[in-house]
């Protein structure tokens, strides 16, 4: 009977033994083996992706015009629209937490707010190449 308790107080303590190691096991992704591989792999998968894209802008008959158009109405709604409004909601939300509204500088950084033109490769025109590109 002694040698039954032994052998079972030993076999729990075995348990225990293994209950620990199981739990200091690390299975994060950021420890696994293969994850600097598959960075590589995905990077690799990202570059494909830029390339098929650039491929595809490069093979429409007009697609300077729609992206530069797309660019433009983009632009366009932002300065005009979008900031404005969001200015307004700022400004109104700090007059109803009894804050002191900020008018004039937000609508000194809008004004002075400034869209640059650009090459297809992100480039920056000059003053001069603007007006003979532009006009």
């Amino acid at each position: 009977m002694v040698q039954l308790l032994q052998e079972s107080k030993r076999f729990l303590c075995n348990i225990k033994q293994l209950r620990s190691q199981r739990r200091k096991t690390i299975t994060w992704e950021l420890f696994q083996a293969n994850k600097k591989i598959e960075k590589k792999d995905e990077a690799k998968r990202e570059e494909k992706m830029r390339i098929e894209i650039a491929e595809t802008w490069d093979s429409l008959l007009l697609a300077q015009v729609i992206r530069g158009s797309v660019l433009i109405t983009q632009s366009i709604l932002r300065k005009y629209i979008v900031l404005p409004s969001l200015i307004i909601v700022k400004n109104i939300t700090r007059m109803l937490l009894f804050q002191f509204p900020d008018w004039s500088e937000d609508l000194t950084d809008w004004n002075r707010e400034m869209h640059v033109k650009c090459t297809y490769n992100g480039v920056q025109l000059s003053k001069t190449e603007q007006q003979t590109v532009f006009r």
